[in-house]
């Protein structure tokens, strides 16, 4: 049976499937862009895209590792998979040079089957979904058994806090009551706190911060109650959706209490997407 986290992924991505492209298309392209050139795939390697989605860095993988390489995709979302195939077929891809599977990437047992007892990939790249995870510092250590030892990269980013406040008092939220969410992003607080965990699990790692992508926003500090209002149908808020009438003014009068907290003696709050990411290795 499915993890209660990851059936909330898959509705979430399914959810937002036929639109996803769309959504912000210049900020998802030139991130996945980004990851891509750190990861440096090149002719004849063996790439692992996790949480593929509709296919951004698959396609790009694609083509730098060209028709004597490998790119495999793993997401959960049917849907997103829907496109990425298609997408793949009509760039010609046979599956020698594009597999895409559906399965949960943290199942180390299904991405040691796709590595094939080969050495272990030469980049493994996961893009926007990492806090999605439900232990990271476990993940890493999964992620770290098929990827080839010394030369082969891991490249993943990891928003930061300026990137998305509200996600964080609303996650701060459930923690003070004790509620489950299905994201993880308070523990990255700064560049040391990632640091730290790629260290924990005994990579070697660089972290390189991004700039902006996309034009900085703002939210004002009396639209809480709407910000409140517009996040209670997102699944990946877990039980911090459908509360109880009781509950629920508990929940809202702590996320008011965080969010003018957060705010402090400000009206406006900018809001930056800039991501941290991080370039990991096995040690030889």
């Amino acid at each position: 049976m499915a993890q209660p986290h990851l059936v909330k992924v898959q509705e979430l991505y399914d959810a937002r499937a036929e639109t996803y492209d769309d959504e912000d298309p210049s900020f998802h392209q030139t991130l996945s862009k980004d990851l891509i050139h750190l990861a440096s795939p090149r002719w004849r390697q063996r790439v692992l895209v996790l949480c593929c989605g509709t296919g951004a860095e698959v396609l790009l993988a694609a083509a730098c590792v060209g028709t004597e390489g490998q790119v495999v995709g793993v997401d959960v979302s049917t849907k997103s998979l829907d496109i990425c195939r298609r997408k793949v077929e009509a760039k010609g891809l046979n599956e020698g040079q594009v597999r895409i599977v559906q399965g949960d990437v943290e199942d180390v047992e299904l991405l040691k089957e796709l590595e094939g007892g080969r050495g272990g990939f030469d980049a493994i790249i996961c893009c926007s979904a990492f806090v999605l995870m439900s232990d990271m510092g476990t993940v890493l250590e999964k992620w770290k058994q098929v990827l080839k030892p010394a030369t082969g990269v891991m490249v993943i980013d990891i928003i930061t806090p300026s990137a998305d406040p509200v996600g964080l008092i609303l996650e701060a939220t459930a923690e003070e009551m004790e509620l489950k969410v299905f994201y993880h992003r308070l523990w990255a607080t700064d560049a040391e706190a990632v640091a730290a965990l790629f260290a924990q699990a005994g990579l070697a790692y660089k972290v390189t911060p991004t700039g902006t992508y996309g034009p900085t926003r703002t939210h004002q500090v009396d639209e809480w109650e709407q910000k409140w209002n517009s996040y209670q149908s997102v699944p990946l808020l877990g039980e911090l959706v459908g509360l109880p009438p009781e509950k629920e003014e508990m929940a809202k009068a702590i996320f008011k209490r965080r969010w003018f907290e957060t705010f402090g003696n400000e009206k406006l709050l900018s809001v930056a997407m800039n991501f941290w990411i991080v370039q990991a290795r096995v040690p030889a």
